[in-house]
């Protein structure tokens, strides 16, 4: 007997370790393999593992074929790893082509009619394996990316003697392709991606598959009613559905991940601990192994890790949840009588808690052995997900229901208990309810210490029954409850409710800001559009006139687009005008009014056209993968500059200065045959001069006959060694300072030229050798009243320098910064200079910069941080809070700070980011849920106002207001 259980133990070690890559994968069976963790641009290392952080996986075990939906980009259905076990739609009608029934692409409508279109092709019929080929590609699940191929290998490559073995490597995959390489946004074929998957979660439901996988992650922004009610008949068909975290190191996951009908799984490494990208906190259920892990690859595509044909290393909560999904679909195919909540109680109570300090999970690592031989345990399930932002009072105290239910077991009641609760009091110690059909609501109460605290509060909890006892810990969010009522507001003349707050069932403003030609207004003044007017584009400006708001209307063509309005003294007669910017059929239109909207030239000439077509630069794309605009705003701040210009007909005008990559103009170049100069395209600066028939010219400062000026100058040996760099900020209205460069190397110096007006250089001077060492600048727009310019280098992905510019004084403060390391790089910067004198001197220069993971703050001596919520778990989109540098107040001054907006992301929740004693937090007094009928618009002042205020857009009694929320901390 021990001889033959001999000989089985021998035959299961052959058979796993005869696929070549076993020993590499980890996830299966930790025996303290090295992973290679890339630690800068040329270095890596090697970590090595803990023996028996895995999966427990076993080959006996996994012998199961349960069928299993991927929710992907498809799969390479001529890989040897998954020969015969890719499902066949056996409603396909296609019989030329057997591979076009695997899975189904929800991308392509009409397949069939597609395909017999293609087939009787006369292409087809001389080419018939060619045309196949095409088909192939154009209707099939043939997976154009690697995800999904990767993600479906996890699960079930095959035990062929060859590559990787999946977990259940005798399971079914049904592919149903939602993405693409050419899905690179929420909107794809004109339709929202999550109906895609909508329809995918029905097909894998209709054809009742053992479980759902979707290694994906949706902001708020594009969630449906339609995708919410087909997780929810999942549920109810006790199919489970199984999601990634997300990647963005933070501990408020996405969607559907913070859903209570699908399993969210976070990701661990070889040692045990929740991985550096991984999301994690009480909304991620479950942890499975997701850095370094190899897997399958389409045959066609590049492996661009393992230099391996077919295979690939990835790492990813995307690579977690498939160990999750396929533990799941071999616990219903082995337990087919128990329901979803029972398969869950069996997951959740053998799996094993991590000591990771940093991070936490609800649950721990999976342990698929042990779940699949497991006597039936009584499991609680706290319902995390549920506790929302919670509301405080201006009492200070708080209430909310935590729902816990009970997934397995027979006790009779539950009771909660307090462990740990910084800041917070809750009204009872203990709690204890009975349940009622395995559910039981505990309602929580509590007061906290001060509204002046950061806005998260980590609470931990025991719960106790009979045969169940187990700690959790929950990040409490908590926002400053909303009294309109008690806010002044102001009413929008002539709206109504239905004009302006909700759009297609979200809460919307229509509301635009007018911004400020150098920067913000005094006076926050707004526009918006007239939805009734069929024959025209019609614009309201809105503006306070004394203790109300004031509507003045224009009419433009229906086919002009308006894209801004900036406000500026564009005449220069010391009055404040507006320029609208209008765009129609590759012409953009600058519209100049007075204040009170007469135009602002003669007849004829307050319009002024840019055709692109006529150009010789481009505009370029939008952040959105839209044509990006003429003149573009950044943060409601211009993007670009201006210059006086004496005009023919106009007289002293200020003209736009854009950055554009384009050529230099033939004009601004030399006649000389044997000298032609820098004719190829490059990011330039352009001066956007109007003609006598107000059609736009774009030039540039630095021409032929100026570059002569400079050469001449400073003794430059070539105008190629000329390099422009930026534009410096001065308080000067019209004046343009240049910053340009020369030399290279030890060489490198750096100079500015001022013009004074197109073409008149005014000035040309030498700056300081101290910046020597910043060979390149990225000059991120923020200014000044006193002409500082704040300039920034990356020195590689984790350390920068930033030089701060006075550019009348000449003088230069230097710092060098950091993120928290190579896998965070930087973002982007945001100076601030409120309290920043034109010499430098003052102690209280403070500095907030962008990395992947965190807001951080520098004041010339110490650091700090908080976390940015991001979002890229859907290919191709990177999605984050909205960030913007404002102004709030204290007890005793002005305060710089960070408004945070992350409705997009999570719905309702707008929050700041300032300091204390040198140290970032969210004050709760500034965290604030939307009320339901009101919509933000974004922060702004009106006149005498120091700092800002929350401007919300708000339904009160069938009228729409403007309420304002006075930012004091």
């Amino acid at each position: 007997m021990k001889y033959f259980l001999f000989l089985i133990l021998s035959f299961h070690a052959w058979t796993q370790e005869s696929n070549t890559f076993f020993k590499e994968q980890w996830g299966l069976q930790n025996n303290s393999q090295k992973i290679v963790k890339r630690i800068g641009e040329l270095n890596q290392e090697k970590i090595k593992g803990v023996a028996g952080v895995d999966i427990a996986w076993d080959l006996e075990a996994s012998k199961s074929a349960p069928l299993i939906a991927v929710i992907d980009s498809g799969i390479d259905f001529t890989h040897p790893e998954f020969k015969n076990r890719i499902w066949k739609d056996p409603s396909c009608e296609i019989k030329e082509i057997k591979e076009v029934c695997y899975g189904k692409n929800f991308l392509v409508s009409k397949v069939s009619e597609i395909v017999k279109k293609m087939l009787s092709a006369k292409t087809c019929k001389k080419n018939l394996s060619y045309c196949k080929q095409q088909i192939l590609n154009s209707v099939s699940v043939k997976d154009d990316t690697g995800h999904g191929t990767h993600v479906s290998g996890i699960m079930a490559a095959a035990n062929n003697d060859e590559g990787v073995l999946g977990v259940l490597p005798n399971s079914i995959i049904m592919p149903l392709k939602v993405l693409s390489k050419d899905v690179k946004a929420f909107r794809y074929n004109k339709k929202n991606v999550t109906d895609y998957f909508t329809e995918a979660i029905n097909f894998a439901v209709d054809h009742e598959v053992d479980a759902i996988n979707m290694s994906v992650g949706f902001p708020y922004l594009v969630l449906t009613d339609k995708f919410m009610k087909a997780l929810a008949r999942a549920e109810k068909a006790n199919i489970p559905v199984v999601v990634a975290a997300g990647n963005n190191n933070k501990d408020i996951p996405v969607y559907p991940c913070s859903f209570s009908n699908v399993i969210c799984v976070g990701a661990i490494n070889n040692e045990g601990v929740i991985t550096e990208f991984s999301n994690f906190g009480h909304k991620v259920d479950i942890l499975a192994p997701g850095e370094s892990i190899l897997s399958t690859f389409p045959l066609d595509l590049e492996s661009k890790k393992l230099r391996v044909n077919g295979y690939e290393v990835m790492k990813g909560s995307s690579q977690a949840a498939p160990f999750v999904t396929a533990l799941m679909g071999v616990l219903k195919k082995s337990f087919p009588k128990e329901s979803l909540n029972e398969l869950k109680a069996r997951a959740y109570s053998t799996s094993v808690s991590l000591r990771d300090e940093k991070k936490f999970s609800k649950f721990g690592l999976i342990k698929l052995k042990k779940a699949l031989s497991l006597e039936q345990k009584e499991v609680l399930d706290p319902q995390l997900k549920n506790i929302k932002k919670i509301e405080i009072t201006d009492a200070q105290s708080f209430s909310f229901d935590l729902e816990v239910k009970k997934l397995a077991g027979s006790s009779s009641k539950v009771v909660l208990e307090h462990l740990s609760h910084p800041g917070i009091v809750f009204k009872s110690i203990d709690l204890e309810e009975h349940f009622l059909n395995d559910t039981v609501t505990l309602n929580i109460q509590g007061k906290i210490s001060s509204l002046d605290q950061d806005m998260i509060i980590p609470w931990q909890f025991k719960l106790k029954s009979k045969n169940f006892s187990k700690n959790f810990q929950v990040n409490l969010v908590l926002s400053k409850k909303v009294d309109i009522s008690s806010l002044e507001h102001f009413l929008i003349p002539e709206k109504n409710k239905n004009d302006l707050v909700f759009l297609k069932g979200r809460k919307t403003s229509f509301l635009n800001y007018v911004v400020s030609m150098r920067g913000e207004l005094d006076e926050s003044e707004f526009f918006y559009f007239s939805r009734k007017n069929k024959l025209h584009t019609v614009v309201n400006v809105l503006r306070r006139v004394g203790e109300n708001l004031e509507v003045k209307t224009l009419k433009f063509d229906k086919k002009q687009r308006v894209r801004s309005i900036i406000k500026g003294d564009y005449n220069l007669d010391g009055i404040l005008d507006y320029l609208i910017v209008t765009k129609n059929s590759g012409q953009t239109i600058l519209n100049f009014y007075t204040h009170e909207f007469k135009n602002l030239y003669p007849i004829g000439q307050s319009k002024w056209i840019f055709d692109k077509k006529t150009s010789v630069f481009g505009l370029g794309q939008d952040e959105f993968g839209g044509e990006a605009d003429l003149l573009e705003l950044r943060r409601r701040r211009p993007a670009f500059h201006w210059i006086k210009h004496t005009h023919a007909v106009l007289g002293e005008v200020l003209i736009p200065v854009v950055k554009k990559r384009g050529a230099r103009p033939s004009i601004d170049s030399t006649d000389d045959l044997l000298d032609i100069h820098d004719l190829k395209p490059r990011m330039r600066y352009f001066m956007l001069i109007p003609g006598k028939d107000m059609k736009i010219q774009a030039r540039i400062f630095n021409s032929f006959d100026i570059e002569e000026q400079l050469v001449e100058k400073f003794s430059i040996p070539s105008s190629d060694y000329l390099n422009v760099h930026s534009i410096l900020e001065n308080n000067k209205v019209g004046e343009i300072n240049l910053l340009m460069s020369y030399g290279e190397g030890l060489a490198l110096k750096y100079f500015q030229i001022r013009f004074s007006e197109t073409f008149k250089l005014s000035e040309m001077s030498l700056i300081s050798n101290s910046l020597l060492d910043l060979a390149t600048f990225k000059n991120f727009g923020m200014k000044d009243d006193l002409g500082t310019n704040f300039f920034f280098q990356l020195q590689n992905k984790s350390e920068a320098k930033v030089a701060l510019v006075n550019s009348e004084t000449q003088s230069i403060v230097e710092y060098d910064v950091k993120s928290t390391g190579w896998s965070d790089p930087f973002f982007g910067v945001a100076p601030f200079f409120g309290f920043l004198h034109a010499n430098f001197e003052s102690e209280k220069l403070t500095y907030y910069f962008e990395s992947r993971y965190w807001i951080n703050f520098f004041n010339g001596k110490t650091y700090s941080k908080v976390a940015v919520n991001r979002e890229s778990s859907f290919p191709g989109v990177g999605f984050s809070e909205g960030l913007e540098p404002i102004k709030v107040q204290t007890k005793s001054n002005i305060k710089d700070a960070i408004f945070v907006n992350s409705t997009l992301l999570y719905g309702d929740h707008l929050y700041l980011v300032t300091s204390k004693e040198d140290k970032l937090y969210r004050p709760i007094i500034s965290s604030i849920t939307l009320p339901e009928n009101c919509a933000y618009v974004l922060p702004g002042k009106f006149k005498g106002d120091s700092a800002h205020s929350y401007f919300l857009n708000c339904v009160i009694n069938d009228k729409t207001y403007l309420v304002k929320y006075p930012l004091n901390i």
